[in-house]
């Protein structure tokens, strides 16, 4: 078995072993993972966080050992900046929010064998509350919606309240159908800031999730994040002046 990490700001997990293949998710730096397989330069890989799998490039990652591995996956502090520099001996890096900075002290952190300095502290909180997943959801309002993404430079909407629970140091799985499946449902009349609701679509199968705001609002990724309004029977857009997206159902995570 072997173990890896991302050693750059943010590379492509796709869903064959092709350069021009589906992105179906995004490693952001510091993250790691197994490989389970090979094919010529390619490595699917597991992710240690949400056991998503798909293929990268191996220039795309470094090996690590299995003691780190298993100690990286117990590493809560994340990089909180949109974007910042990250300094080595040998380079300079950018951090996006939400990568991953093991073994964080005084500033510095390390990835593989290589000691990184910011001029910042990374985020980190014992006791998340609610009006920190509103206020970590509302700092990537704008960003543009892509598919697979997990960066305030494109995130879908799967990827956008993964990575915000993240940063609040709660683990949710990759897809809107599977974090469904975790967490308690509840009543929309007694949702509150920071839970989840999920949408279906003419299958009515689960295929959006946007995360819940004051005032009956909702911050979700649909060609951007944005804020809707959100009743019984879905969101609705005020600029469209329409339904977008069907309720399916309400999870806590909290």
């Amino acid at each position: 078995m072997q173990f890896g990490q991302c050693h750059l700001s943010v590379i492509p997990v796709r869903a064959d072993y092709l350069d021009s293949a589906e992105m179906v998710t995004q490693v952001l730096l510091g993250e790691v993972f197994l490989v389970t397989a090979f094919h010529n330069q390619w490595r699917k890989i597991k992710l240690a966080h949400d056991g998503y799998e798909g293929w990268i490039d191996e220039k795309q990652m470094i090996s690590i050992s299995e003691e780190d591995f298993n100690e990286i996956q117990l590493e809560k502090k994340h990089a909180y900046a949109i974007c910042q520099d990250a300094e080595s001996q040998n380079r300079t890096i950018q951090l996006v929010k939400g990568s991953l900075l093991p073994y964080f002290n005084n500033q510095n952190f390390q990835i593989g064998k290589e000691n990184f300095y910011i001029d910042s502290r990374p985020y980190y909180k014992e006791n998340i509350n609610r009006e920190d997943i509103s206020a970590i959801a509302l700092e990537y309002l704008e960003t543009p919606y892509l598919w697979g993404g997990r960066t305030p430079f494109g995130i879908d909407c799967s990827g956008f309240s993964q990575i915000v629970y993240k940063l609040a140091g709660i683990s949710l799985k990759r897809d809107a159908s599977q974090q469904v499946q975790q967490g308690k449902k509840v009543n929309l009349l007694y949702a509150q800031t920071g839970d989840l609701a999920f949408f279906i679509n003419e299958n009515k199968k689960i295929h959006h999730v946007g995360i819940l705001l004051a005032d009956d609002k909702i911050i979700h990724a649909a060609g951007k994040v944005r804020i809707d309004s959100l009743d019984e029977k879905g969101i609705y857009n005020n600029q469209a002046g329409k339904y977008t997206h069907k309720l399916h159902s309400v999870n806590t995570y909290l």
